[in-house]
């Protein structure tokens, strides 16, 4: 497993703290969309990719996600049990696909090694989340703006400090603005 891992070390180095942005009754979450966004060119890059099917594992219905090295076919598996679970205000399968989601999500961060937030269980306490919102250059207005920023100020750190942008797209930002 040594290309993997080798691989998975690359990938870690490079993948940012992915910002739980999403609201959902008096919490925040990362979407599986946003991390999807954010890790796709990093694994892509670093010779990864990942499935996961749910599956059964000992009569019991699961979530197996599979971490494949492109290169080498060296593969490193995990598995967690989809709970049976009742929602208010939801059917047996729209359910179902909440707890699938919840759990595609948590295993995909927890076999990438992926922080989506500031670690406050040995405290006990809660810590509010920074407010780095995505910047994407599909949001034209936004993103001609944050080429305005960073021109002015000759560095692209007056956007990172506070917007969260993919490896490519900083790339396109300092090329924007004139810093490359």
């Amino acid at each position: 497993m040594t290309e993997l891992l080798k691989a998975l070390d690359h990938f870690q180095q490079e993948v940012p703290v992915i910002y739980k942005d999403t609201k959902a009754f008096n919490y925040k979450y990362a979407d599986l969309p946003t991390i999807l966004e954010i890790i796709k060119p990093l694994l892509k890059k670093n010779n990864l990719m990942f499935t996961q099917p749910l599956t059964m594992q000992d009569g019991i219905r699961g979530i197996k996600t599979i971490l494949c090295h492109t290169k080498s076919g060296e593969v490193l598996e995990g598995f967690v049990p989809v709970a049976d679970v009742k929602l208010a205000g939801q059917n047996d399968y729209q359910t179902l696909g909440s707890g699938i989601t919840y759990l595609r999500r948590y295993s995909l961060e927890s076999v990438l090694g992926l922080v989506t937030s500031k670690d406050t269980d040995a405290s006990g306490g809660s810590t509010t989340t920074p407010t780095k919102t995505k910047l994407s250059p599909r949001d034209t207005e936004k993103w001609a703006a944050a080429v305005g920023v960073a021109k002015k100020a000759n560095s692209t750190d007056p956007i990172t400090s506070k917007r969260i942008l993919l490896p490519a797209d900083l790339d396109r930002l300092k090329k924007e603005a004139g810093l490359v």
